[in-house]
């Protein structure tokens, strides 16, 4: 007791020692510097002639003085340098021993708080993991592998293993991330809202083509993407928000369809004005005037997009791919619409300039290529059937190679419809 006592008392004097040592240096300094001056006074009278002149060894024993004063004011300099320096290190030994202690403290918190509520410990390691093998999941079904850039198209849902969805659909009916308090500058938190998005859209996309969609599904998403452009004010979040309303809204409530696009439009509208040097939000809107039939509105926008050099804010070359697809798609249409089809048509030149793009680029998903030349609905589908030599041979030429690059992401091949409907069903009632 006596020894912590002595140890408390030692410490709370070395911690005062720094406050206490700038004084005591500082009245020593100038008492030397008042007695030095009074010698250098007594000097500078004698040598005026004012009083009796000081004999050779009185001169030389004042100038002895002002030499021992003039040195004890630079060795009190000195000292007071070393002395700062020891108190620093005092106290900086002490904060590291207080640092420790409290650090001890709080990791004896931890430990009894897991031993208590150990659900808590175990759901806050399954969330980490969770969202990790979502991220993961996430860039390995991204043709660009990386978040920004990703297709919504893509089978991001189907393509994580059954296990990881249902570990991450069980973190989420426990506690909401929205209900997780993070720091405001948390990059993490919002990124995870949109990846989450992401993963309850494609969860629903997956859930429709089964015919059992799950509407609640959609508007989650709606529901963190909000919460994410709210918390970081990222405009490119906008973009996610106005393609919900576009390619599901719009389509899903047709009595309301225009509503919807027009919602969609003021989203993109809004995520250009922040950032006018963007693909997305331009190519967003060409996909939605295209969807009002106003294609030259459309190609006015994706010819803007296409002459911007970022995806939102890095260059995605899946998606410049996808710029001159759609443009080529889009002056296809007009061709047809303003006929006839020849090779000497403005806008059959332009279709096919456009498509040598995406071509050079190879990563246009097949089945979309197949849809627009095999399918009497596909845009290049009457340019192939108008017996014109020149574009039929173009067209071929250049329909392999629209995805000789891609990287398959379909379905596991062993898996039969009834299994992708088992699967379906499952996840409907777990």
């Amino acid at each position: 007791m006596l020894r912590e006592r002595l140890s408390k008392k030692f410490t709370q004097t070395f911690r005062l020692l720094p406050r206490y040592i700038p004084v005591v240096f500082i009245l020593f300094a100038a008492l030397v510097t008042f007695y030095g001056f009074l010698n250098l006074r007594t000097l500078v009278v004698h040598a005026q002639g004012s009083s009796q002149a000081l004999t050779a060894e009185e001169l030389k024993s004042r100038v002895d003085d002002l030499k021992w004063t003039l040195g004890l004011i630079v060795t009190a300099g000195g000292l007071f340098a070393i002395a700062q320096g020891a108190a620093a290190w005092f106290s900086s030994q002490t904060f590291n021993r207080q640092a420790e202690d409290m650090l001890n403290r709080i990791s004896g918190i931890l430990k009894d708080v897991e031993l208590r509520f150990p659900v808590f410990s175990d759901y806050e390691k399954l969330r980490n993991e969770a969202y990790k093998e979502l991220e993961q999941s996430l860039l390995g079904a991204s043709v660009s592998n990386r978040p920004e850039g990703y297709d919504w198209r893509e089978d991001l849902y189907e393509a994580m293993e059954l296990p990881k969805r249902q570990k991450l659909l069980s973190v989420e009916r426990f506690i909401g991330i929205e209900f997780l308090r993070r720091p405001d500058d948390d990059l993490s938190y919002t990124q995870n809202l949109q990846r989450l998005a992401y993963f309850y859209i494609s969860k629903f996309k997956f859930e429709n083509a089964q015919k059992l969609g799950y509407l609640g599904d959609l508007e989650r998403a709606d529901y963190y993407l909000n919460l994410a452009y709210e918390r970081s004010s990222n405009p490119f979040y906008l973009n996610d928000l106005g393609l919900l309303n576009l390619e599901w809204y719009a389509n899903l409530y047709s009595s309301r369809k225009e509503l919807f696009l027009e919602k969609a439009e003021e989203f993109f509208k809004r995520s250009y004005g922040y950032n006018p040097k963007q693909q997305r939000a331009y190519y967003n809107l060409g996909v939605l005037e295209s969807r009002r039939n106003k294609l030259q509105v459309a190609i006015s926008y994706t010819e803007k997009a296409a002459q911007q050099d970022i995806w939102e804010e890095t260059a995605i070359e899946a998606r410049t791919g996808d710029i001159y697809y759609n443009l080529a798609s889009f002056y296809a249409r007009l061709a047809v619409s303003h006929g006839p089809i020849t090779a000497h048509s403005n806008f059959v030149r332009e279709c096919l300039g456009a498509l040598q793009r995406p071509a050079q680029i190879g990563l246009v998903k097949k089945h979309v290529v197949d849809d627009d030349f095999d399918k009497e609905s596909g845009d290049f589908y009457p340019l192939l059937k108008s017996e014109e030599p020149s574009i039929v041979a173009e067209l071929k030429a250049l329909r392999p190679r629209l995805s000789q690059n891609r990287n398959a992401q379909s379905k596991p091949a062993d898996k039969t419809k009834l299994d992708v409907l088992i699967d379906a069903v499952k996840n409907l009632f777990t």
